[in-house]
């Protein structure tokens, strides 16, 4: 339930806050709770929504999809480390 209600916060926060605030929650997100996929298709979501480049000179548009899919895997060795899961 809990993660059923992040979820719809986090759609919702796409549409209402700027691009950061909404990545900010997906790393949260990730971080808490166990196998968070849908960090993906949020970040995906994110840039289709912005059309952020991360880079000014070249035209690279999923930035935060690659950044977000990279925390993504590590937070599993960072989580065996830290033990910082609250739902567990």
């Amino acid at each position: 339930m809990i993660r059923f209600l992040a979820d719809i916060i986090l759609f919702l926060s796409i549409f209402i806050f700027p691009w950061w605030v909404s990545l900010l929650l997906i790393l949260f997100c990730i971080f808490v709770f166990n196998n968070f996929y849908e960090a993906l298709f949020f970040a995906f979501f994110i840039d289709s929504a912005y059309s952020l480049s991360l880079f000014s000179s070249v035209n690279f548009y999923f930035g935060v999809s690659i950044f977000v899919s990279i925390v993504f895997v590590f937070s599993y060795y960072i989580k065996e480390i830290v033990k910082f899961n609250f739902f567990r």
